[in-house]
């Protein structure tokens, strides 16, 4: 399939746009936590496309194979919804703020995953977007427990 230049006009301003709202967002996280926020979402969003995208074919990005434009960007997008996601998380609330907070960042992320689907960004094959709902909460509660350690370690 022929893929459209509005498709890379979303992957492209979709990196630029995550990039420039984390960049500018007043900041609740420390230059280490963001430092370690980059490092850790890019990899673990390429730890778990590995395995869902490539080895079991569930879901993938643009088109079939993998390409050194997309990764790149889909990464530098991953940098900046990384340090947004984790900016704003509830820390020092109740367990229900946190739940909320988690549920309604998935309910974001299923909206733009829909976006990205319809323009051809995302594409997939024995993946449902309901799967997604739930295992967005887990991966946004892991990159929190990354942020935890951090700061464990810089005490």
């Amino acid at each position: 399939m022929e893929i459209s230049i509005w498709t890379y006009i979303v992957l492209v301003g979709s990196a630029i746009f995550f990039n420039t709202v984390a960049f500018v967002l007043p900041k609740r996280l420390t230059r280490f936590e963001i430092y370690g926020t980059g490092v850790f979402f890019p990899f673990l969003r390429s730890t778990i496309d590995t395995y869902l995208s490539i080895r079991f074919n569930l879901y993938g990005y643009l088109r079939e194979g993998i390409t050194d434009f997309m990764t790149l960007f889909i990464t530098l997008a991953t940098i900046g919804t990384g340090i947004i996601r984790l900016n704003f998380y509830p820390f020092q609330k109740e367990f229900i703020s946190k739940l909320i907070y988690l549920f309604m960042l998935s309910t974001l992320w299923c909206l733009y995953e829909i976006f990205c689907l319809k323009v051809h960004l995302l594409y997939y094959h024995q993946w449902k977007l309901w799967i997604s709902f739930f295992v967005y909460p887990i991966l946004f509660y892991v990159g929190t427990l990354n942020i935890r350690f951090i700061r464990k370690f810089l005490r």
